[in-house]
């Protein structure tokens, strides 16, 4: 080859880019064989016959093969695919068959073979109670339809034995006595009213007594005098057989009550007097004179008989207590005390007795 372009022209692998003859086999730079241009165009590719045949892979277990025909497979072509299946040949039971199965196995009476052995467990069980419960005596045992019936019954007798709301209390044992564990006292029975054994309502009067009102009342008696007699040391109403030398005034506890008293008198036989508030059945409850339970040495000093003292009769003011209060009213009269028939209080129609009460009320008082 001429010197075309190499430095040296004596390797038989390369060839002039015009002329020269090559020889020895063409390989390329990655040293692999290359083909000629003349091999190319006298045995080059393209061309070739497609198969009208595939080989059949619907079985399992086929041998691998690499194949030696020259005609060419088309792209689309394919090589089947094995038939599903049926259960027979999986192994498997027919349709059904496992349903069935299922359904005897539930209707069976025993179908693990142990039901025998639990019942019989059970049984030991029970029939040990003193082992197994530390019951000692197991005839006392009750079953469950009369431990029920005993419930029941105990249920029973104890809502008998508590007050029922239907009842509104009619039914308690005693209702004084559960009056009394509710500290009730006793006008928790009384009705309101205004006579004695009554309460009074919440919003009553005293026609004065016990209110801002002052209350006044006034009495005059002509019905007959009173004369004197032995009264065995001790103060008594002054009555003349018709009615008492007294007023009668509305009151409330507290309230308090200013008393006078004019009349015209004769003295002697031991004759004292004084004015007294009265309480229940008449019976005295505090003399003017002290305004305690015990009068003074002759009554009232100032109608004291002994015409050498210098007397200065006056009233009596009385601070209203429970034990003066009869139906709501206070009740002042004329009392005296005799050791003898001498002596006379008039109180007729020529020489009348006068006695008037004013009820303050609650006021502001100072003894």
């Amino acid at each position: 080859m001429a010197a075309d372009g190499y430095a040296d022209t004596s390797d038989p692998t390369k060839l002039d880019l015009a002329g020269g003859t090559m020889t020895g086999p063409l390989v390329l730079e990655d040293g692999s064989p290359a083909a000629s241009e003349e091999y190319v165009a006298n045995n080059g590719g393209g061309g070739g016959t497609p198969s009208t045949t595939v080989v059949s892979e619907t079985t399992y277990g086929q041998a691998a093969s690499a194949g030696n025909a020259t005609a060419y497979s088309r792209g689309n072509h394919t090589h089947g695919t094995p038939v599903l299946p049926n259960a027979a040949q999986v192994g498997a039971d027919a349709a059904g068959t496992a349903a069935a199965a299922v359904v005897a196995h539930a209707g069976a009476s025993d179908p693990h073979g142990d039901r025998a052995y639990a019942d019989a467990a059970v049984t030991t069980h029970n029939a040990d109670s003193t082992s197994v419960h530390g019951i000692a005596d197991t005839s006392t045992l009750e079953t469950q339809a009369g431990a029920t019936s005993k419930a029941n019954a105990a249920q029973a007798a104890a809502i008998a034995a508590s007050a029922q709301r239907a009842s509104n209390l009619s039914d308690l044992a005693s209702a004084s006595t559960s009056r009394t564990n509710l500290g009730l006292g006793d006008s928790a029975t009384r009705a309101v009213g205004t006579a004695a054994g009554t309460v009074a309502a919440g919003d009553h009067t005293h026609e004065g007594g016990g209110g801002s009102t002052v209350v006044i009342r006034r009495k005059r008696i002509t019905s007959g005098n009173v004369a004197g007699s032995n009264t065995s040391g001790n103060f008594v109403v002054c009555n003349n057989g018709t009615e008492d030398l007294a007023v009668v005034i509305p009151a409330a506890v507290d309230d308090v009550i200013q008393v006078s008293a004019r009349f015209m008198a004769i003295v002697g036989g031991g004759i004292a007097l004084d004015l007294a508030a009265l309480g229940a059945a008449n019976a005295i409850v505090e003399y003017g004179s002290t305004n305690g339970a015990a009068p003074d040495f002759d009554g009232e000093p100032g109608w004291y008989t002994d015409n050498t003292y210098l007397r200065s009769p006056g009233s009596a003011i009385f601070k209203v207590t429970a034990p003066m209060l009869v139906s709501g009213d206070a009740k002042i009269a004329l009392v005296r005390r005799g050791t003898g028939g001498a002596g006379q209080v008039y109180a007729d129609t020529n020489y009348s007795f006068r006695i008037h009460a004013i009820n303050f009320g609650a006021v502001d008082f100072d003894d």
